[in-house]
């Protein structure tokens, strides 16, 4: 759950200096012999958005995770004790008992990354500013540089796009998803 914690600035300045060329990263693989996967992470344009995802969902994962295990923690025993009786498996235990009941936390947690993943900025900002040229531009770094250049009517323009975007896919999602919860 630590990483959930941390401030992105604190990631930023503990990951640059693991994803240059000659950083950490790339000496441990060097090291257990896959030398050849070794990449200037953050200056490649061709994966350098990947690098950032991964650096995302590491923070992210924690938190995520916290709220699997409340989702997990919150269905009954008896539940398992019954289909054990009768007769099921893990699988169909998993599968009849623990997917169903665990919709809700699921729902949420493909929401928030769903949301946060269309409004993404810190991470890029602090890892490369947008670039190597505009490899990982995101919408929030276009919007910054559109205010930072002074134009803000079309800063608002797309941040006020990105709205609309977040709430045309979101609602209809939660709507979708919700559907397919099933209640105690």
């Amino acid at each position: 759950y630590a990483p959930s914690i941390l401030s992105i600035m604190v990631i930023g300045i503990v990951f640059t200096p693991m994803l240059r060329a000659d950083g950490s990263i790339n000496k441990f693989f060097g090291a257990i012999g896959l030398g050849s996967l070794s990449q200037a992470w953050l200056t490649n344009p061709s994966i350098v958005i990947f690098t950032i995802a991964f650096v995302a969902i590491w923070q992210s994962a924690g938190f995520q995770m916290s709220i699997y295990l409340a989702g997990l923690q919150s269905i009954p025993k008896d539940y398992y004790e019954a289909a054990t009786i009768d007769g099921a498996g893990g699988w169909k235990s998993f599968r009849y008992i623990t997917v169903p009941l665990l919709l809700p936390a699921i729902n949420i947690n493909v929401m928030l990354t769903l949301i946060g993943g269309l409004k993404v900025f810190s991470e890029v900002f602090v890892l490369t500013g947008g670039g190597p040229g505009n490899a990982s531009q995101v919408v929030g770094t276009i919007i910054l540089r559109s205010f930072g250049e002074g134009s803000w009517g079309l800063g608002t323009a797309i941040n006020t796009l990105l709205f609309i975007a977040v709430t045309i896919i979101s609602i209809p999602l939660l709507l979708f998803m919700r559907r397919k919860e099933v209640s105690e």
